[in-house]
């Protein structure tokens, strides 16, 4: 015969076996799947994480008739443009492009656009510049063939490489992706 008490007792002892399974299995390296892959996911890298994304700079062209040298035109400083020791007019301006130019496809307040010798040039008076960069988006950077040069951000990581240039007098500023420094050198000369 069961004694009544008995089975109670054996009740209390089975779930108690149950609890103490349960703790020895989790303590002991066994896991709940489930718990498992919602932990790994939280201390696993994001792809973003895994691969940080790098900047893309496009090259310049490889320079042509280095001969000549335009060393004399590039920018070594900063401060030239950013504490003009001058201001130039409108006036000055349209003069300036309209005599450098073989064509003038634009003329803005500050600056104008056109060609010479085929060549896409943009004119820049020096006491606007510091605007006209943060206009159009470019920044300046030291270059690897001597002075500095202009970065625009193309979009997404993309960055292309401008070079730029001074007048002789100082109060302008021409910016060109023209690599071939026989054109530059007679840009100026002209």
């Amino acid at each position: 015969m069961i004694n009544p008490g008995s089975h109670e007792l054996t009740k209390k002892i089975c779930v108690f076996a149950v609890v103490i399974a349960m703790m020895f299995f989790t303590l002991s390296g066994c896991k709940n799947e489930s718990a498992s892959r919602t932990r790994n996911k939280t201390k696993t890298p994001t792809r973003t994480e895994q691969e940080r994304p790098t900047s893309v700079v496009l090259p310049l062209d490889e320079p042509e008739n280095e001969e000549y040298d335009v060393s004399a035109y590039r920018i070594q400083n900063r401060t030239f443009y950013e504490e003009p020791q001058t201001v130039i007019t409108q006036d000055q301006l349209k003069e300036y492009a309209e005599s450098k130019l073989d064509t003038v496809t634009l003329a803005a307040d500050g600056y104008f656009e056109g060609t010479y010798q085929g060549y896409k040039f943009t004119i820049v008076g020096v006491d606007s510049f510091t605007e006209w960069l943060e206009y159009m988006d470019y920044s300046d950077r030291n270059g690897d063939q001597g002075g500095l040069q202009l970065w625009h951000h193309r979009g997404n990581l993309e960055y292309e490489v401008i070079e730029f240039y001074k007048d002789p007098s100082g109060n302008f500023l021409a910016v060109t992706q023209c690599r071939d420094y026989k054109v530059i050198c007679e840009f100026f000369e002209r």
